[in-house]
């Protein structure tokens, strides 16, 4: 069992407490791994680009147009980026910072 606060009354003995540390800077993506097809049409490697699943609406990737399927080829001048590569570029940028990213979008790159 997992708890991650508490509402009042009595704490499970038995509950794990998870403290979750929230990351500086969020772009509001969810990454994955392109698989084989998608990369073999890019001419991409394993761990040489990330693939946008989903964009969360308010946040910056919305705003600056990132869509589903937009495959991240940089950042920040950064060539090539894995999904961990992607957290670590953001992990390392202060809140409010502009994070320059190189995406292919519907099979142009584009900045």
């Amino acid at each position: 069992r997992h708890s991650f606060g508490s509402r009042g009354g009595t704490q499970d003995p038995d509950a794990t407490i998870v403290k979750v540390e929230t990351p500086k800077v969020m772009i509001g993506v969810q990454l994955v791994e392109p698989d084989s097809a998608i990369r073999g049409h890019f001419g991409l490697k394993r761990g040489e680009a990330s693939m946008v699943a989903s964009v969360f609406e308010g946040l910056p990737a919305s705003n600056a147009g990132l869509e589903p399927y937009d495959i991240i080829v940089g950042i920040n001048g950064k060539t090539p980026v894995s999904t961990d590569d992607v957290r670590e570029a953001l992990r390392d940028q202060a809140a409010g910072a502009n994070v320059n990213i190189d995406v292919i979008k519907k099979g142009q790159r584009t900045r």
